[in-house]
């Protein structure tokens, strides 16, 4: 049998009821924190607290990951628990199945849209972006995915405004590289971005955006529109993904889209 270690505000999983006398106190399945470490220590579930040494109670109790570690310790308003704020990245650590029957896989990416105690996340489930809050116990602070050394270079600053976003994504940004800047915004009612700056600029970006999807392996296709693809995608996936991942799914939307209309 394995001994087990009780750490103070470290979780821990039932693997089978624990009772009190006649009564079961910590049912099978519960995750539980210890509120007392050492030689005696004492595990409190929903039903109450046990008292017990490391041996007896390492019959019952298994660790808990990290991630319900986490979300047991921000629920009992334990300091030390990890808060996610705005802009935060985190990961599935398992998965999980929303009451619609489509299930979030383990490891796929996630952006804090809203923090606090119950959290708004903005992820892709089956290529599709979506927003949600998630089992706290499902996921575990992570970095954003970074891109390519030659995005690297590039500093966007972008606001967006969703009591104003309609029919697009109502947004204004600023795009710095090269000692160059390029502003860019939408009206949120439909239109197209709209950027201004100097030509120079704008062809700089569009070299260092052909150069990151050259990177990753792909073609640039005429006529596209690199630096429309670069604003969505900051409205967007940035920081889930690459770019130039970015730019694979959208063109294979895109082939799926024109693939399924009936020729005339």
């Amino acid at each position: 049998m394995m001994t087990i270690t009780f750490t103070k505000n470290t979780a821990y999983r039932a693997i089978s009821d624990i009772k009190v006398g006649s009564s079961v106190q910590i049912h099978k399945g519960e995750v539980v924190i210890c509120s007392k470490g050492g030689k005696k220590p004492t595990l409190e579930g929903s039903q109450g607290g046990v008292t017990g040494s490391p041996v007896a109670l390492g019959r019952f109790l298994e660790p808990a990951s990290p991630a319900e570690t986490e979300a047991l310790k921000r629920e009992l308003g334990i300091s030390g628990a990890t808060q996610y704020r705005k802009g935060d990245f985190a990961i599935m650590t398992k998965p999980y199945t929303f009451s619609d029957g489509e299930t979030l896989p383990e490891g796929s990416r996630l952006r804090c849209l809203k923090g606090g105690a119950k959290p708004t996340f903005l992820f892709f489930i089956e290529d599709t972006e979506a927003e949600s809050s998630l089992p706290l116990s499902h996921i575990s602070p992570s970095t954003r995915v970074e891109d390519c050394e030659a995005l690297g270079q590039v500093i966007s600053k972008l606001k967006t405004f969703k009591e104003m976003s309609e029919e697009t994504i109502a947004f204004v940004c600023t795009i710095t590289f090269d000692g160059m800047t390029l502003h860019a915004k939408n009206d949120g009612h439909g239109g197209c971005h709209l950027v201004t700056g100097s030509r120079t600029a704008e062809l700089k970006l569009d070299e260092i955006l052909t150069q990151a999807i050259v990177e990753a392996g792909m073609e640039r296709q005429a006529g596209e529109d690199l630096t429309d693809h670069y604003l969505d995608y900051l409205c967007g996936p940035d920081g889930l993904m690459t770019f130039a991942e970015y730019v694979r799914r959208f063109r294979t939307a895109m082939e799926d889209l024109m693939a399924s209309k009936p020729l005339n």
